[in-house]
C-alpha cells in the first residue's frame, strides 16, 4: 500500500516499522519479526468501533495507552475476528500492534498521527474518530432525506434515536450492524424491552418509526437499492448499484414506475452528485425537460434542424 508507506515516511521514522505493500512489520524487543495484513488492520479497526461503547466503558472514556488496559479490552473483541493477524499479537506485542492500529487509523482517516514527547499517542481508536470510517449514520441520515422526510429536525430525531437511546438497548451500535438478519434479531429484542414500550408510548410512536425506517434501510442496502447522495461527487456505493451500470452500459435509460416512486428525484439526485458547480441552480450539466405521454424520440431532448425555416 503505497499511501500508507508515504504517510509512515511523512510522519515517522516509527521505530522498529516498515510499511511494505500488503502489510506493515514490526520487530518485538527480542528481535523477532511480526506481520500485520493492511487488510486485517482495517478489519479489527471495524471490530474496534462495533464494540467501542463497551470498550469506551471500561476504558472511563480514557483511550491513552496502558499495555494491560488494551491486552485485555482488545484481545477479546478480536477473538471473533477469525485467521485475523492482529488477534493473536495484540496478546503477545500489543504495544506494537497497538500503535500499528492508530497508525492505520489516522491514515484512514486522513489526519496526523499525535505526538507527545516523542511518543506516538493512541487517539483515533475512539469511536468519535472510528464512526468516520465505519458508521452507517450519514448514509442513513441521506437515505432519510430521498425517501422519507426532507425536515431536518425529523432526520435529526430518527438517526439520533437510533444511535443512541435503541442502540443502548440493543446493547450494540446499531449503526455498525449491516447484516438484516443480525438486526432483526436486534430489532425484535429491542421491541420486548419495556425501556423501548415505555419510550415509544410517550414519543408519539417515534422510536417504532426510527427503527422500522433503519430496518428498511439496511434492507435497501442489503439489495442493492440504494440512493443517490448529494455529496459533490459521485459515491462509491454507486458502483454497484443497478442505474449506474445501466449507465455505463448505454447513456440512456428509462426509469419505469408508478407516480410518486422517486423516478424524477433519483435522477436529480444523480445530477446533483456529478454538478458541475457549487450549486445545483448554477449547473449546466444537467436539465429537466417535460415530455408528453406521446413522446417517441429525443427531438424534444437534443433539438432538431427545421428544414422548413430559411
Amino acid at each position: 500500500m503505497t499511501g500508507f508507506r508515504e504517510f509512515c515516511r511523512k510522519y515517522g521514522p516509527f521505530e522498529g516499522f516498515s510499511a511494505h505493500e500488503e502489510c506493515v512489520d514490526f520487530l518485538n524487543k527480542n528481535g523477532k519479526k511480526f506481520a500485520l495484513l493492511y487488510s486485517d488492520l482495517f478489519e479489527a479497526l471495524r471490530i474496534i468501533w462495533k464494540n467501542g461503547k463497551s470498550i469506551d466503558r471500561d476504558f472511563g472514556g480514557d483511550w491513552g495507552y496502558h499495555e494491560k488496559k488494551y491486552r485485555d479490552a482488545l484481545k477479546d473483541v478480536l477473538e471473533s475476528a477469525h485467521s485475523n493477524t492482529v488477534s493473536p499479537s495484540i496478546a503477545s506485542q500489543t504495544k506494537n500492534t497497538v500503535v500499528s492500529l492508530e497508525l492505520f487509523a489516522a491514515y484512514r482517516l486522513g489526519l496526523k498521527p499525535v505526538m507527545k514527547d516523542g511518543e506516538l499517542s493512541v487517539v483515533y481508536l475512539a469511536p468519535k474518530h472510528l464512526q468516520k470510517l465505519f458508521s452507517l449514520k450519514p448514509e442513513f441520515e441521506r437515505w432519510l432525506s430521498v425517501n422519507v422526510t426532507d425536515n431536518q429536525k425529523s432526520i435529526s430525531n430518527y438517526s439520533g434515536a437510533v444511535g443512541g437511546i435503541l442502540s443502548d438497548i440493543a446493547g450494540v451500535l446499531l449503526y455498525s450492524v449491516t447484516e438484516l438478519n443480525e438486526l432483526d434479531v436486534l430489532v425484535g429484542n429491542i421491541r420486548l424491552d419495556q425501556r423501548f414500550v415505555t419510550l415509544n408510548e410517550s414519543g408519539g410512536d417515534m422510536y417504532s418509526a426510527a427503527i422500522n425506517h433503519y430496518s428498511r434501510f439496511v434492507e435497501n442496502r442489503r439489495e442493492g437499492v440504494r440512493p443517490v447522495f448529494d455529496i459533490g461527487v459521485l459515491p462509491t456505493i454507486l458502483v454497484d448499484s443497478e442505474l449506474t451500470q445501466s449507465l455505463l452500459t448505454k447513456p440512456f435509460t428509462i426509469l419505469t414506475g408508478g407516480s410518486g416512486t422517486g423516478k424524477t428525484k433519483l435522477a436529480e439526485s444523480l445530477a446533483r452528485s456529478l454538478r458541475n458547480a457549487e450549486y445545483f441552480d448554477e449547473a449546466t450539466n444537467s436539465a429537466i425537460i417535460p415530455v408528453g405521454a406521446d413522446w417517441t424520440d429525443n427531438r424534444n431532448v437534443l433539438g432538431y434542424v427545421n428544414h422548413l425555416r430559411p
